[in-house]
C-alpha cells in the first residue's frame, strides 16, 4: 500500500488513513473550523459593546458641541452625570493647564478608536479586546494624575474610580462568556496545513 501524507500535520501515514502523530483521519476532508462553525454572539457581548459605542458617540457629540459653542450638545454628558452619578471624566479627557482644543481633539480621537475597537471585539478579535482594556486603564491612570489634589477625599476617590471599575467588570463578563471564541487574527485563520507549508517554504528560502 502506498504511503499517505496526513492532511492536517503533513506527517507520513504508513498504514490506514488515521495519522499516528495527530490522530486526524485523512479519509475525511480537512475543513477550516473558523469557516465551518460560525459562533453566534451572545446578547451580553452585543449589549455591552453597544453600551460602550453609545458612550463614545456621546463623548464625540458633546466634545463637538463644546468646540462649536452648542451648549445643548456640550451638556449631554452633564445630564448623564446628574442622572447616574458617574464621573464626567469618563466622557472627556481633561488635562489641566492645556488649551481646550488639545484635550478635545484627543477625546474625539480616543472615542473614534474605542468605537473601532468595539466593532472589532464584536468580531471576536482578542487583540482589540486587549487594546480596549489598555485604553481604559490608561484613561483611569490619567484621571488620577490630573485629579491628584482631590483624591485625599475617600468619596471623591470612590466616585473617580467607579466608572472604570464598572467598565473593567463588563469587560471581564465579556471575556468569561466569549473568551474561548476570541481570535487574534483579523481575518479567518489559515488551516494548519497552510501554516506548516508556509513555515517550510520560509525555511527553504533562508537556506538558499
Amino acid at each position: 500500500m502506498m504511503n499517505m501524507i496526513c492532511k492536517k500535520c503533513e506527517g507520513r501515514i504508513n498504514s490506514g488513513a488515521k495519522c499516528f502523530n495527530c490522530g486526524f483521519d485523512s479519509s475525511q476532508p480537512l475543513v477550516n473550523s473558523a469557516v465551518s462553525k460560525k459562533h453566534k454572539r451572545s446578547p451580553a457581548l452585543i449589549g455591552i459593546m453597544s453600551l460602550f459605542i453609545m458612550m463614545s458617540i456621546i463623548s464625540i457629540v458633546s466634545t463637538i458641541g463644546g468646540l462649536t459653542g452648542n451648549m445643548a450638545l456640550a451638556n449631554m454628558t452633564l445630564i448623564l452625570v446628574l442622572l447616574t452619578g458617574i464621573n464626567n471624566s469618563i466622557f472627556f479627557i481633561s488635562i489641566p493647564g492645556v488649551p481646550y482644543m488639545i484635550p478635545a481633539v484627543l477625546t474625539i480621537a480616543v472615542s473614534v478608536l474605542q468605537i473601532y475597537l468595539c466593532v472589532r471585539i464584536l468580531c471576536l478579535n482578542k487583540r482589540a479586546f486587549k487594546i480596549y482594556a489598555g485604553v481604559t486603564v490608561a484613561r483611569g491612570i490619567l484621571n488620577v494624575i490630573t485629579s491628584i489634589s482631590l483624591i485625599i477625599y475617600p468619596a471623591v476617590l470612590f466616585r473617580m474610580f467607579t466608572p472604570y471599575l464598572v467598565i473593567g467588570l463588563l469587560l471581564l463578563i465579556v471575556y468569561k462568556i466569549e473568551g474561548k471564541h476570541f481570535s487574534g487574527s483579523k481575518f479567518i485563520d489559515e488551516s494548519v496545513s497552510a501554516k506548516l507549508m508556509y513555515k517550510r517554504l520560509s525555511k527553504e528560502n533562508r537556506s538558499i
